[in-house]
């Protein structure tokens, strides 16, 4: 990891303009909050390298592991932050152990002051223009340091905000007066309003997908050099046929998801083509139900006499590989999913998708041309448009070409770069 610059004086009220006709850069520090890899990992390498080509200097604060530091944020300005206390842990030993709800949360106060002064020393080296915040599981102290350093601040809002009454107490997303919120669908953006933010302060910017990963282009004449190859070489390794038709499931293995509502609606296609098959790529990430989620899909394909069409690949790191061999890709999520990073994936690979309406995909499919959205749990109606997708190559090759279209049109990590930029400028004109 590279050594942190020492930064130049600040320019109050400076803006992106004013920054690239040479007076000084724009400095943004992030705030990484987050655990484990995941998509808000991905966004914000594509997001640092894409600020960074529009010459703006930026720095991340994060508490992750060596691993995914080494592989995604380190050729950049990169400061470790542990924190006294993992808020996930500290989360799961409330629901679990209410007992010790007050030792918890003298815990918890005496992280959140720990972190909080530790932030207020790195602001004040850095004295960055923005603070944004990657989402994460407690951000409130980093936006009390924030507000404490009269910094303008920014949270990447990756999922829904807790209601109200569900939570019991005042969301820290939504104390501050000074919060602005990126949002990566318009139904998260909508989720905040309805907290009680302020609409002009809460931004649209859908997440980018790194093009260069995907190449255009599907089966046929039109596909990249030796992509049949690498096809046949793929379904080999995973035990698949090659001519199987694969249907695809790219993801967390959590309930939520809907892995087992997808088993379910496809298990009569099974029997109608003993060519069809069902991959599914994930793990559940340390989620104990999710583990438990994994033994049931193993144990119901063995009990159904298709565990030879079910395919449980666990973590891959090649997925972008993994979305060529399939047919059809299947977004199944039974509870609203903030964005749908696997929809924009699998319309990267040229593939159709059969996606759950709920949240952020119904911003992203449209229906009847670059897939089909469908409620999951109408297994009748989820069952026939897959159906449909398998039986002809010519639609899935329309509706794969399209869905190429509108990612490249949509959700280029170049324009979500310049997206977030101008959101930046939107604040600095605020607070200038």
């Amino acid at each position: 990891m590279e050594r942190m610059d020492r930064p130049r004086p600040r320019s109050e009220g400076l803006s992106p303009s004013t920054a690239r006709a040479g007076r000084t850069r724009l400095r943004i520090l992030f705030v990484d909050y987050t655990v484990g890899f995941g998509g808000a990992v991905r966004s914000l390498a594509r997001l640092r390298d894409g600020l960074e080509a529009l010459e703006v200097d930026t720095w991340i604060v994060t508490s992750q592991t060596p691993g995914i530091l080494e592989e995604w944020y380190g050729d950049g300005r990169v400061l470790t932050f542990r924190s006294l206390v993992n808020y996930r842990w500290l989360q799961q030993q409330r629901a679990r152990r209410p007992w010790l709800a007050r030792p918890l949360a003298l815990l918890n106060a005496v992280a959140t002051g720990w972190n909080y002064l530790k932030l207020r020393r790195i602001f004040k080296e850095i004295r960055p223009h923005i603070v944004h915040l990657n989402a994460g599981e407690s951000p409130g102290e980093a936006m009390r340091a924030a507000e404490a350093s009269e910094l303008p601040w920014v949270v990447h809002a990756r999922g829904f905000p807790v209601p109200a009454e569900s939570r019991g107490r005042p969301d820290p997303y939504l104390e501050p007066t000074g919060a602005h919120f990126i949002a990566v669908s318009k139904a998260v953006g909508e989720a905040i309003l309805q907290e009680g933010a302020r609409p002009e302060r809460v931004h649209v910017v859908y997440n980018p997908v790194d093009l260069a990963a995907f190449p255009s282009g599907s089966t046929g004449n039109d596909a990249p050099p030796g992509e049949e190859a690498r096809i046949e070489a793929l379904r080999g390794e995973l035990g698949l046929p090659l001519d199987a038709n694969v249907l695809g499931i790219f993801g967390r293995v959590v309930p939520w998801k809907g892995h087992e509502e997808a088993l379910e609606a496809v298990l009569p296609l099974f029997r109608e083509d003993p060519r069809t098959h069902l991959l599914v790529v994930g793990d559940a990430g340390g989620d104990p139900e999710g583990e438990e989620l994994l033994r049931r899909l193993e144990e119901h394909g063995a009990t159904r006499g298709v565990g030879a069409q079910l395919h449980l690949a666990g973590y891959r790191s090649d997925v972008e590989a993994l979305y060529r061999i399939c047919d059809v890709v299947l977004h199944t999520s039974v509870e609203p999913e903030p964005f749908g990073r696997t929809v924009v994936e699998a319309m990267a690979s040229s593939r159709p998708v059969v996606a759950s309406p709920l949240g952020g995909p119904a911003e992203i499919v449209e229906d009847g041309v670059t897939g089909f959205l469908v409620d999951p749990r109408d297994e009748e109606l989820w069952r026939e448009r897959v159906r449909t997708l398998l039986g002809d190559p010519e639609l899935r090759a329309e509706m794969g070409a399209r869905g190429r279209e509108v990612v490249e049109r949509r959700f280029s990590a170049e324009r979500h770069a310049r997206e977030v930029l101008g959101v930046y400028t939107r604040i600095l004109r605020r607070v200038s």
